[in-house]
């Protein structure tokens, strides 16, 4: 008996998508119950995944079951896995394809799994150092923005203090200028007074041989 099972996958272009299998035609092959399989873990919740897929990962750990394999790659294509998930099925699937010598439908279905998978794995990667030189654009950006506002904060404070060293030596020379006409005006005065000590000294020289 062939595969007996067709599928449909759409790769979409952004990583952050899983690719979509559809199940256009079925009868009784094994693979069937895979994709029944993979339809009841798209349903479940984030933390029943998780569970699921643990208890997937102790069932090969302890009875090397290969069909856990193929199920733990079916979890990797899920929207939910990460990067260490799909890592992890891809290695499985790797060795599963070395080492064993599975059946022709199973061989078909894991290079299938582990092709998907392999593509995903490079868009996410891409996309993960898409989104850290992104992040590191931004990082050298945001200091760019620092250090031009601090720059400008600086040339602000100068500005400011140049300011008011301009209205302090403009306050100085203005009371320099006004001391400058005090002391002016009191040699005037002493002046004024030394003509009319003169005055007075030459009066009284005047009135003396009178007397």
């Amino acid at each position: 008996m062939g595969i007996g099972i067709c599928l449909l996958i759409t790769l979409t272009v952004s990583a952050s998508e899983q690719p979509q299998v559809t199940l256009l035609e079925k009868d009784n092959s094994q693979l069937t119950t895979f994709l029944q399989y993979f339809y009841r873990a798209k349903s479940l919740d984030p933390k029943k995944l998780h569970e699921l897929y643990m208890q997937e990962e102790e069932t090969l750990l302890n009875r090397q079951d290969d069909d856990s394999i193929l199920r733990l790659a079916l979890i990797a294509l899920l929207p939910d896995a990460n990067l260490q998930t799909t890592s992890c099925a891809i290695d499985l699937l790797q060795s599963y394809l070395h080492e064993n010598s599975p059946d022709e439908e199973r061989h078909q279905f894991a290079a299938f799994l582990l092709h998907t998978l392999s593509q995903l794995q490079y868009r996410a990667l891409n996309q993960h150092i898409i989104q850290e030189k992104l992040i590191t654009t931004l990082q050298e950006r945001n200091e760019l923005t620092a250090r031009y506002q601090q720059t400008k904060d600086q040339l602000k404070h100068a500005w400011s203090e140049r300011r008011k060293q301009r209205i302090h030596n403009k306050k100085a020379n203005q009371a320099l200028r006004q001391e400058r006409r005090t002391v002016a005006n009191l040699r005037k005065q002493i002046e004024q007074l030394k003509g009319i000590e003169k005055k007075l000294d030459q009066r009284k020289k005047d009135i003396s041989p009178s007397t």
